[in-house]
């Protein structure tokens, strides 16, 4: 089970929620559990980052609309491009690129601070906007 905890002034550890509370009131005291723990990955960057893709995709030039017509599509060609990418076997035996997972429990907040960035660039250069794309951004998201 994931429980999230937030750690106290005196080096303890809390439940961060209702859910790792009732978690917390089932264990016995003194029992020992087994913890991987990592830091929780910013949610507002994660938006952020969502934010970004968004954008760009209202704002490209119309001769990229038949490539990208989702913002789907979109992501994931820019996370391709953004090296953030596995290579996966076809039915026909070619070789292809599918983006990895930008999942909180598969990606640290480290590592999706450097892949917006890299988006970032990807987008700047691609579509060719200018400081008013990233103007926008600060508006909107900080």
């Amino acid at each position: 089970m994931l429980v999230h905890l937030k750690k106290q002034y005196d080096g303890s550890f809390q439940p961060a929620d209702q859910e790792a509370a009732e978690w917390a009131v089932k264990q016995k005291t003194g029992v020992v559990v087994y913890a991987d723990f990592r830091k929780r990955r910013n949610y507002e960057f994660h938006k952020k980052y969502f934010g970004m893709l968004n954008i760009a995709h209202q704002n490209m030039p119309e001769k990229f609309n038949a490539e990208y017509p989702t913002m789907e599509n979109l992501r994931e060609a820019v996370q391709i491009a953004a090296g953030h990418y596995e290579v996966i076997c076809l039915l026909n035996g070619r070789k292809g690129l599918k983006s990895k997972t930008i999942s909180f429990a598969k990606m640290s907040q480290e590592e999706f601070e450097k892949l917006y960035s890299t988006a970032l660039d990807v987008i700047l250069k691609h579509f060719g906007f200018g400081e008013e794309f990233e103007i926008e951004l600060i508006q909107q998201f900080g």
